[in-house]
């Protein structure tokens, strides 16, 4: 995970799963009681779940990799 962080321009592409699409779902309508700053970690808390999800996703599909290739 090191080793991506630290490459300049990478990336990473993946089919979203039904959990990604859900959070994201979260982000384009998020509940209306919330409202300024609730509202504001709310639409974080959403975007990290999914940014986590991605890295965990990564990690897997390198392990796989590497286990394959022995």
């Amino acid at each position: 995970m090191q080793e991506f962080f630290s490459r300049h321009l990478a990336h990473f592409s993946f089919e979203p799963g039904e959990n990604i699409l859900q959070l994201a779902q979260k982000i384009i309508n998020p509940p209306p009681m919330l409202e300024g700053e609730l509202g504001s970690l709310y639409l974080r808390a959403q975007a990290l779940d999914i940014m986590w999800q991605s890295c965990l996703r990564m990690v897997a599909e390198r392990e796989g990799a590497r286990a394959r290739s022995r």
